[in-house]
């Protein structure tokens, strides 16, 4: 009775510190996209030039996603995560403290940590909730999409409204790393972490190699690469059409908040028989009308479009790391997976802020450049069905 005990706090304490740690991942970017034109002003960036302040991150999280695997062998999961709570609060705080060079080296720190804890988290989660992964993984996605919302919904309002500039309204987002990190503490007490401590042994199998990675990685990565664009431009986008810069805050928030009971119930029903392929058919028809109707000027059908990129978005996410959980047999291998995934995924991925920015300071229209993501869904549209076909990498060797 008294081990069932201390397992119970212990899974209790380690969920707690998930969802802590979820709720880091994503503020500090969606945040951005909301006060784009605020941040330009002052600093006299072109669009070019955010795109790279919003690229950043995405390189950031693909080059330190290549080294987290080592980083999780020396040190342990926990302690990994740990270090990425920390640069996340640092690289977050310091960013609002300086000019254009400050702004950049902060974004790419913050990035980095980011990185390190989307890798570790999943064999973690593999490693020592392995009976619950689904639903933790359920949990700990919905909590890291619900708080990137407020990110995008409030972040513009505490800049604008409380007058406290862009600079403040980056900084306080650093508060959640100092309220993380007393906690997850906790899990480098051998009392509550297995003698282990979370270190993944190597194993030989090169992951590198299989066409099942390959797919999951690809997909990832424009999956990713639809919401970053989305995240650093859709507030541009909707201005260009009539919001103002609150509005278009608010309504990349709705975006993401309604987005939550997909990002939840997805890996879900994902582990029932016979709903994977239904939800991918689902989620691909939802984004081809959604970028067809982002072409129209009417509020009303902005909101319907931005409804339907949401339930996809927040599907493609919650079932993007439900594959790298389920693709794979070992924590060896789903460490492997997701350092991969995550590395060439976000490299896909960073392209597109950058991309966009570019584009848009040539042709100075935003329903082209729509348009020009029907090309992105149709290759997202093949690897997506490609990835969720049944069978495991360690089953193809």
């Amino acid at each position: 009775m008294r081990i069932l005990s201390t397992w119970s706090r212990a899974n209790i304490l380690l969920f707690i510190g998930i969802i802590l740690i979820s709720f880091n991942l994503r503020p500090g970017l969606t945040s951005v996209g909301a006060i784009v034109g605020l941040i330009q002003s002052d600093l006299g960036m072109t669009h070019t030039q955010m795109g790279i302040l919003t690229t950043l991150p995405l390189i950031a999280f693909s080059t330190a996603s290549l080294f987290t695997s080592r980083l999780t062998n020396r040190f342990g999961l926990e302690t990994s995560l740990m270090i990425g709570v920390i640069m996340i609060g640092t690289g977050t705080v310091l960013r609002g403290m300086g000019g254009i060079p400050l702004l950049y080296a902060a974004t790419v720190v913050m990035g980095a940590g980011i990185a390190v804890c989307n890798v570790a988290l999943i064999p973690l989660i593999k490693s020592r909730l392995h009976h619950r992964a689904a639903t933790v993984t359920a949990a700990y996605t919905l909590c890291m999409s619900m708080v990137a919302a407020f990110g995008s919904g409030v972040t513009a309002p505490m800049a604008i409204d409380w007058n406290w500039g862009w600079r403040g309204a980056l900084m306080v987002w650093g508060i959640l790393a100092v309220i993380t990190i007393p906690v997850w503490m906790i899990q480098l007490n051998s009392k509550y972490a297995p003698e282990w401590k979370g270190r993944i042994n190597g194993s030989s199998l090169n992951i590198w190699k299989y066409r099942r990675a390959w797919n999951i990685t690809v997909f990832m990565g424009l999956q990713s690469f639809i919401f970053y664009v989305l995240a650093s431009w859709g507030p541009e986008i909707l201005i260009d059409k009539g919001f103002s810069i609150e509005e278009s805050g608010w309504a990349l928030f709705y975006m993401q908040i309604i987005s939550l009971p997909a990002v939840y119930f997805t890996p879900i029903l994902a582990d029932r028989p016979g709903y994977l392929r239904k939800m991918t058919i689902g989620m691909v028809v939802f984004f081809f009308i959604a970028f067809l109707m982002l072409l129209s000027a009417e509020r009303w059908v902005l909101y319907v479009a931005l409804t339907l990129i949401a339930q996809s978005s927040g599907a493609s996410i919650s079932l993007a790391y439900y594959l790298i959980n389920e693709a794979t047999e070992e924590s060896s291998s789903t460490t492997k997976l997701s350092g991969m995934a995550q590395s060439i995924g976000y490299y896909i991925a960073a392209a597109g802020p950058f991309l966009v920015g570019w584009m848009f300071d040539l042709v100075q229209d935003w329903n082209l450049i729509i348009l020009g993501f029907l090309a992105v869904f149709l290759v997202y549209t093949y690897f997506i069905f490609q990835s969720i076909r049944p069978g495991t990498v360690e089953s193809d060797r």
